[in-house]
């Protein structure tokens, strides 16, 4: 009988693929946001609103405990991972095609929650898991192709930090979901990222004020709400399946945002883009029909 933690099922599977539509917006909410709030104080600001809905939420589902002493080290390291992701993120895509920045965002993702995956959690590597990984990389590569022409050295490397960090940040919480909360290995994260970004913000002495437009303020409180259910039903994903599958199950992100181009702004999408997103849905969805055949056989 498979593990029911690494066990895909369609729950789980539906919960990361809404994750990834959300995920889908922010880019959108980032540019939204970037003339008005500089790099550390859109960031402090959103992970200061994050955390209190985290906080709240966990108060009255009582869903807090007392973390161990052995597993502080992780938590913080997580709250460091969220503040390289997101402002790694602001830069990159604020300097690069949106496209191009998901590409080299989710590469990085993938290929570091594999490494992860195989080299910590002792996940095992089948024909399968190959066959998706190359149908990901050659999805990847054909819908973003006619983008690589407007490659920047730096912002480019800030999208592979992000998606580092980002894969980093759903791989380790596999650690911490069998013994806390959804809700409280976010909010502790978000926690931990709250105060090292107000240290930035002054550190940086980056221009902040709280006179902005309501418009702005609005887009940040909504990009702040959408992050929690993002990053909720992501790590409870996470908690369920193997970190290599839900990477590539996150792929579906890309899918989201072509369809939403398609329907509000009528950018039709070529025949690379087809021909990618076809390979992206086999490579998310190869993994998680091989579990369930091989779960009908036993």
């Amino acid at each position: 009988m498979l593990n029911k933690k690494t066990t895909s099922t369609n729950k789980e599977v539906l919960t990361l693929l809404i994750a990834t539509f959300l995920f889908s917006l922010f880019g959108v909410f980032t540019r939204a946001i970037s003339d008005q709030m500089g790099v550390f104080y859109q960031l402090s600001a959103r992970v200061i609103v994050m955390s209190i809905i985290f906080l709240v939420i966990g108060y009255f589902s009582h869903s807090l405990k007392k973390i161990r002493g052995e597993d502080f080290p992780l938590f913080i390291l997580r709250g460091f991972l969220i503040i390289f992701d997101f402002s790694s993120f602001f830069v990159a895509v604020n300097n690069l095609p949106l496209g191009l920045t998901l590409f080299l965002f989710y590469a990085a993702s993938v290929a570091i929650n594999f490494m992860y995956g195989t080299y910590f959690l002792h996940e095992k590597i089948n024909a399968t898991k190959i066959i998706s990984l190359i149908l990901a990389f050659v999805g990847l590569i054909s819908i973003y192709v006619g983008g690589f022409h407007n490659v920047k050295l730096m912002p480019s490397i800030f999208a592979l930090i992000s998606g580092t960090c980002f894969g980093l940040t759903t791989a380790t919480s596999k650690k911490l979901t069998d013994e806390y909360s959804v809700i409280q290995v976010n909010l502790v994260a978000y926690l931990t990222a709250a105060i090292i970004g107000v240290c930035l913000l002054f550190t940086t002495k980056e221009v902040f004020t709280l006179l902005l437009p309501f418009n702005t303020w609005l887009m940040l409180l909504c990009f702040a709400a959408v992050g929690v259910v993002a990053f909720y039903l992501t790590l409870y994903g996470f908690s369920k399946v193997e970190a290599q599958k839900g990477s590539l199950v996150m792929l579906a992100e890309l899918i989201f945002v072509v369809i939403t181009g398609f329907v509000f702004y009528h950018e039709v999408p070529t025949l690379n883009v087809i021909i990618g997103g076809i390979c992206i849905l086999l490579a998310l969805a190869l993994p998680n029909l091989n579990v369930r055949v091989e779960e009908k056989r036993k």
